[in-house]
């Protein structure tokens, strides 16, 4: 937990092993996602502050 303090066991945990495990880009990640929402139709705004979210009947407006 010194080397990645935002992972939090519980003192009684002596060892986790998950041989499936990895680590996710999270910038190749975020790219993915936004390439998806505009092949969807999505307009993508860069540095835009979210200012609400409205349900319109199942999809989300932002």
């Amino acid at each position: 937990m010194r080397r990645w303090p935002q992972w939090r066991l519980a003192d009684d945990t002596v060892t986790i092993f998950q041989a499936a495990a990895g680590l996710a880009d999270p910038n190749r990640a975020n790219a993915a996602h936004q390439r998806l929402a505009r092949e969807h139709g999505a307009t993508v705004l860069d540095r835009t502050p979210v200012t609400a979210l409205r349900d319109r009947g199942g999809e989300i407006e932002i």
